[in-house]
């Protein structure tokens, strides 16, 4: 246990003296049965001396008094006692934040209330979680000094006999003060803050069952938090429940929760969480309560065994009791202030947000109980006014997370193996025996169980979701040594490689290719790490390719912990640990490369985005940013091979070339489509490649720095948005963008105005680039592209079609398409006519002929020209008329036969005309044809002695070329007498006025 407190005075020494309460049996202070703890001493705020011990050795259940002092002056008597660690409860209290209502004593009376009604209600609690901000440090201070804020925090009696676990809030990063008013155990190098070191740093510490991982939220790095838990899990393997605690809220419902750097963890740490199998994630920061659903990445996610209830208090509210058991998933808690200093409204519009099951604001103070068992986790939480619960939540587990076994016996591993629930982390001592048989990788494999293996100077660890190949026995022999003392076979080129860079060398056993990734955790060289100049440098990771004879980096930027460095294997062979960059580059896919993120290499890729000196790459399965500094000419659809140093940049990965030469060009127009997404899936597996995001709304335009963009799932920002016309602040839009980042912060990356558009405003132009390409004359031909352009357009929602500008050309090219099939099919029914007719006709064949004349002469011109195959009508035509002409002439008469007709005709509408036909004929074989305006009597063909006499009048009346039988009609009477064939001629009907005439 730590204790801190402030003297006046610089004191000889600083010390704790604890007895147990059973030995306090007279009226003073036993300091024969005392045991007295020195500590350290540093210099405080204000003047003032900050004194801090650590006491051990203290006992469970146990009543203790204590007094603190320098040796010779002592303080007052207080008094705690230790509580049982299988089961416990322990109060969390958000952001007491004294002096934020301006008011440090109102302030300072709420804390203590708030503590009072705490205590008494759970008079056996363990210790109290301080979420951050216990101070405001704001324009409340007298000359700026916070002690009057610190006074107040402290001022609460419970303080004396509660321990406390506190971290920094943002306010704490106004002034110091932090650091010397709390002694916190375990304390890392992540999380510290340059710019206020005062702060502190992530640090954690157990109690029972149970790893309390603490994060200082004021540094934004995810990854540094990261490794930070990693290396806590590690240390404390058979932990039941992981929970962490950290001020920034993740998931909240006021003020804060669309802050960017709070997006910028949401869109981060969720990751991270979910992965590492953290239980409870406790935090503060926006001054009201917020519950979220069990939470998997960024993802509310149902669970299958989860009960719910609603509870009425004597007041008449009502609270939801829920729980869950064996959950997936994190569950996220904001606490709201515990001093009622100052309350956030929900935010507006005040919607439901994804990630909330529970949110409240009572504007009243409020603080959480934790009772914590191997099986059962709830957190309820009360309102100060009338002590009534507002929110209760329990997590159960119905199996208990395993511990750790002996290899040797494989039986009783496997056991363990079996009994282990998910999340479960098997701790495998294989010191007295390094053959591991393969049936506890087959055991373990594709379940969320790890195999953690330890020896004295390295451990090894496989989870069985990464174990992808086949199993096989392990030979767990690792020899870790300077490079002077290694065992392995390649030290010497590894030495010629390495020159003078400080090196240790870890030599596998010879066992190949590993069925899956595994994690290593090596000591490295006492001697190396004894010198200063090496010790805190950040190191590189190189395995040595005994094929191609280079070493070949997997790791950089690595801290030491505890003397020893970690990083990831795929293979056993020699992995050479170097405190300077000695690799040499090599040919690699981009997603190698972004999981080695350091050392050399070569990568081929397509440009997607080109925004200032950031050019974004990427190949068939990953992106990466081109840190273009030597400014090497390359542009959007470039497929183009680099040469260069892998680093993190602020947790973006970069490949940066030394000079423009380094970068080829290999072809041009290249495309990459753009990978829709919801903002909740854009997370490090696509950064640097190229997306789309589809109906997002625009919160606010900046093009100097964030602006922030909103859709279903979550929020992200856009840095440095172009200049946008006819777009607006509130506008639904689709943006193409590459995915960047910056620490913890996911940024948008976009370089062209034209990759924002209104939603839906990219299919719309898919659909008018289809018509665009239609001609303006189209033909046949072209229906299949117009038919495509109309099935795009159908396919449109109705906001979409709108968008659409030209539809009017999409419509005439359907109606051209239209006419022109109407046309074809008219001139294909000729054509076909015209093909029926044979080649040789007869005169049988003339009404087959005719018909396809009339057919064709029924046509329009444009459809006229569609007929190929006029020219055989003609011919038939032709034909037909020669067939005619032949059967005409072929009349034979034996004999001679004379017929004379005279007779005389009296024309009444021309009186005084009188017109006199005279035919004489003998054997005539020919044709008659007959005129108007007189009377014309015409003998054509062979006449054998026969004459032929005209002579014309005047006639209004038309003339048939039907045979007659020479009789005269009287007016009035018309005599039909039928059609007579008469060798010699035809017979000719004219009317009168009084009378018809048949004539011969």
């Amino acid at each position: 246990m730590n204790f801190t407190w402030y003297t006046d005075i610089n004191s000889r020494d600083t010390e704790v003296q604890v007895v147990k309460k059973s030995d306090y049996t007279g009226s003073s202070f036993p300091t024969d049965k005392a045991k007295t703890f020195v500590g350290k001493k540093s210099q405080g705020n204000n003047n003032g001396i900050s004194n801090k011990v650590t006491v051990n050795g203290l006992e469970l259940n146990t009543a203790y008094v204590y007094r603190v002092g320098n040796g010779v002056s002592w303080s007052k008597e207080y008094d705690f006692k230790t509580q049982n660690t299988s089961a416990y409860n322990f109060l969390f209290a958000g952001d007491p934040q004294i002096g934020a209502s301006g008011d440090i004593n109102k302030d300072t009376n709420g804390w203590k209330d708030t503590l009072s009604k705490a205590t008494s209600a759970f008079k056996n609690t363990s210790f109290l979680l301080s979420l951050g901000d216990q101070v405001n440090n704001g324009k409340e201070l007298t000359d700026g000094n916070n002690e009057a804020e610190y006074t107040g925090y402290f001022a609460p009696d419970q303080l004396r006999n509660l321990p406390v676990a506190a971290f920094a809030g943002n306010h704490e990063m106004i002034k110091n003060g932090h650091n010397t008013h709390f002694n916190v155990p375990n304390l890392s190098t992540y999380g510290a803050v340059a710019s206020n070191p005062d702060t502190g740093a992530d640090y954690y510490f157990t109690y029972g069952s149970t790893l309390f991982m603490v994060l200082n939220s004021n540094d934004t790095n995810t990854a540094d938090h990261e490794a930070f838990m990693k290396d806590a899990i590690a240390k404390n393997p058979s932990a039941t429940w992981k929970v962490v605690s950290l001020h920034h809220s993740i998931y909240s419902s006021a003020n804060h929760e669309t802050d960017a750097d709070i997006i910028a963890r949401r869109n981060s740490m969720p990751q991270v969480y979910t992965a590492l199998g953290i239980d409870v994630v406790l935090d503060g920061h926006d001054h009201c309560y917020t519950r979220t659903y069990q939470m998997v990445n960024n993802v509310p996610t149902p669970q299958p065994k989860d009960d719910k209830k609603a509870v009425n208090t004597q007041s008449g509210a009502t609270y939801q009791d829920e729980k869950v058991t064996d959950p997936t998933g994190v569950l996220y808690i904001t606490a709201n202030s515990a001093s009622g200093s100052k309350y956030y409204e929900f935010k507006e519009p005040n919607s439901q947000n994804y990630y909330e099951a529970v949110k409240q604001q009572f504007h009243v103070p409020t603080f959480s109980n934790v009772e914590v068992s191997d099986k059962d986790l709830t957190i309820t939480t009360y309102r100060t006014d009338n002590m009534e619960i507002t929110d209760r939540y329990t997590i159960e587990k119905s199996s208990v997370k395993t511990t750790q076994v002996v290899n040797g016996d494989t039986s009783k591993v496997l056991d363990a193996i079996n009994n282990a629930a998910d999340g479960a982390n098997i701790t495998v001592d294989v010191s007295g025996n390094k053959n591991v048989d393969k049936q506890l990788l087959d055991a373990i494999k594709g379940k969320n169980i790890t195999l953690t293996f330890v020896q004295n100077n390295l451990q090894w660890s496989f989870n069985g979701k990464d174990l992808t190949g086949a199993t096989k026995n392990l030979d767990m022999t690792v020899n870790v040594s300077g490079l002077n003392g290694s065992a392995s076979a390649n030290k010497d080129a590894i030495a010629a490689k390495a020159g003078n860079a400080g090196v240790t060398v870890v030599s596998f056993a010879n066992n190949g290719q590993l069925p899956g990734k595994a994690t290593v955790k090596a000591k490295l060289d006492s001697q190396w790490l004894s010198d200063p100049t090496n010790a805190k440098k950040s190191l590189f990771v190189y395995y040595y390719n005994e094929q191609t004879k280079k070493l070949e980096n997997i790791a950089s930027g690595l801290g030491v912990q505890d003397g020893s460095v970690q990083f990831d294997i795929t293979h056993n062979s020699d992995y050479v640990i170097a405190d300077k960059d000695i690799s040499e580059p090599v040919a690699m896919s981009i997603s190698d490369a972004r999981a080695k993120a350091s050392g050399k290499a070569i990568l081929t890729g397509i440009v997607t985005n080109v925004v200032g000196s950031n050019v974004f790459m990427q190949d068939d399965k990953a992106g990466i940013c081109l840190n273009n500094t030597p400014k090497a000419a390359v542009k959007k659809g470039d497929k183009i091979t680099v040469t260069g140093d892998l680093s993190n940049y602020h947790s973006l990965i970069e490949i940066t070339p030394k000079a423009a030469t380094d970068v080829s060009v290999l072809s041009s127009n290249n495309t990459v489509t753009p990978k829709v997404l919801t903002i909740s899936q854009i997370n490090d597996s696509v950064q640097s490649q190229l997306i789309r995001i589809k109906d997002a709304s625009l919160k606010d335009i900046n093009t100097d720095a964030s602006s922030t963009l909103v859709d279903a799932t979550g929020t992200t920002v856009i840095y440095k948005m172009p200049a946008l016309k006819d777009i607006a602040v509130g506008d639904k839009i689709d943006v193409i963008a590459s995915v960047a980042q910056y620490g913890s912060t996911v940024e948008l990356m976009v370089s062209d105005p034209s990759d924002i558009t209104k939603a839906g405003q990219a299919e719309a132009n898919a659909v008018i680039a289809k018509i665009d390409a239609l001609p303006d004359t189209v033909t046949l031909a072209d229906k299949p592209k117009v038919m495509d352009a109309r099935d795009a357009y159908n396919s449109l929602t109705d906001a979409q079609k709108s968008m659409v500008t030209n539809v009017d050309k999409l419509a005439k090219a359907e109606q051209a398409i239209t006419k022109l099939e109407s046309d074809k099919a008219a001139s294909d029914a000729v054509t076909a006519k015209i093909n029926a007719i044979p080649a040789n006709v007869t005169l049988a064949d003339k009404p087959a002929v005719t018909d396809a004349r009339n057919a064709y002469n029924a046509l329009t011109d444009t459809q006229k020209s569609a007929v190929t195959n006029l020219d055989k009508l003609t011919s038939a035509e032709d034909a037909i008329k020669k067939l005619e002409a032949a059967n005409s002439g072929n009349t034979n008469n034996n004999g001679s036969n004379t017929n004379t007709n005279t007779g005389s005709n009296t024309n009444t509408n021309n009186p005084g005309n009188t017109s006199s036909n005279t035919n004489t004929s003998g054997n005539s074989n020919g044709s008659t044809a007959a005129t108007t305006n007189g009377t014309s009597t015409s003998s054509n063909g062979s006449s054998n002695g026969g004459t032929t006499s005209s002579s014309n009048a005047t006639s209004n009346s038309t003339l048939s070329s039907i045979p007659k039988t020479g009789s005269i009609v009287s007016a009035g009477l018309l005599l039909v007498l039928g059609v007579i064939a008469i060798a010699s001629g035809v017979m000719f009907l004219r009317k009168r006025n009084d009378s018809q005439v048949a004539e011969e």
